[in-house]
Formats: C-alpha cells, structure tokens, sequence
C-alpha cells in the first residue's frame, strides 16, 4: 500500500491568493498526489481525516473543558465548611412578641375573628415563612381554587410588623392559609358546603 497523499490548504479567509481575495469564511483545499492515488482516495482504500491535524483544530472543547474543571473545583470548595447544624434561635422573648389578630371571611356567613398569641408552642419559622412569601410575585403556584376564604393578617411576628392577606385562590395560598393555622396548633377555618 501507499501513502496517502496530504492535503493541502490553498486559500484561507481573508488571505490574498494569486492578486485577488479569498472569499470570507470559505477555505479551498487541493488534494495532492497523483491521479491513481486521488481515484483510491474517492474509492475508500484509505480514510482520509477531514481536520488538519492537531495543531489546526480548534481550543474551543479544550476551553470548555478547562473552564467546566473550574467551576466543579469551585463548587466542592463552596460546598466545604462544617456540617454541624445551626442551632435554632430560642423562642423566648421573640416568641413572646408573636401576636396577630385574624380575621376569616368566606368560612362561614359571618367574619370570624381571633387572636392568635404564641406562647412557646407556635412554630415561628413557619409564621416567618409565611410572611416572607406572601405576595411575591416570583413563587410558582399551581392554578388551582381552594375555596373562597380569605385571611386578613394583622400584628406581629418576632416583633416585626405583619399586614398581610391570604386567600386560597392557588395552591401557594392555600398552603399558606392552612401553614397559617398549623404554626398555632390550630386548624382552618373552611366553608363546609
């Protein structure tokens, strides 16, 4: 068998061949060698690479992997730190200032209206959860109508100001609502119908 033969580029972009330009973004290659070994090439005697060789071929993927080690090695130093669990503030005097007044219209023909006040058993987290993501407009909620009660939230929780109102118009507000009454050990008022 022979050698096949190299091919060889005659034009790149931009470069000027024989006094006229080369068209932008086309490359012209000449296979080389004789007649017989061109016919072998067209037959398939020998495969034939298509890219020019290492020194031609593109850093693209060796870029990308590069900058992919980069950010692997950035993500398991980030996730290093201690694995003990933050202890939980304690509820005394926070707590303590956990109060709201509810009032629920839709549960029944009348408002009902409450105090709810923490005394150590409610779950704060929950209510400052529930305070948080009440009205933000980035939560994905399925579309679904819990029922036609609406909870207007008024006092405060860890002793920071709440006014608020919850409905169950979606599934974020009827979480919400039942969260609501849950972090107080109690459950919500719904309309039996």
């Amino acid at each position: 068998m022979h050698e096949p033969a190299r091919d060889r580029v005659v034009d790149r972009p931009c470069d000027r061949v024989a006094g006229r330009a080369a068209e932008p973004g086309v490359e012209r290659v000449e296979g080389g060698g004789s007649a017989a070994q061109r016919v072998q090439d067209l037959i398939g005697f020998h495969h034939s690479s298509v890219t020019r060789g290492s020194r031609g071929r593109s850093t693209g993927m060796r870029r990308l992997l590069c900058l992919l080690g980069l950010v692997l090695a950035a993500a398991a130093f980030g996730a290093c730190g201690s694995d003990d669990e933050q202890e939980a503030p304690a509820q005394g005097d926070d707590a303590a200032d956990t109060r709201l007044r509810v009032e629920v219209t839709g549960a029944s023909a009348q408002p009902i209206q409450m105090q709810l006040v923490c005394d150590g058993e409610c779950d704060v987290a929950a209510l400052r959860k529930i305070v948080a993501d009440a009205g933000t407009a980035e939560r994905a909620c399925t579309l679904q109508y819990g029922g036609p009660e609406k909870a207007t939230v008024t006092g405060t929780v860890e002793g920071e100001k709440v006014d608020l109102q919850l409905d169950r118009a979606d599934g974020c507000g009827i979480a919400d609502y039942e969260a609501l009454f849950a972090a107080f050990g109690r459950e919500a008022p719904i309309a039996r119908g």
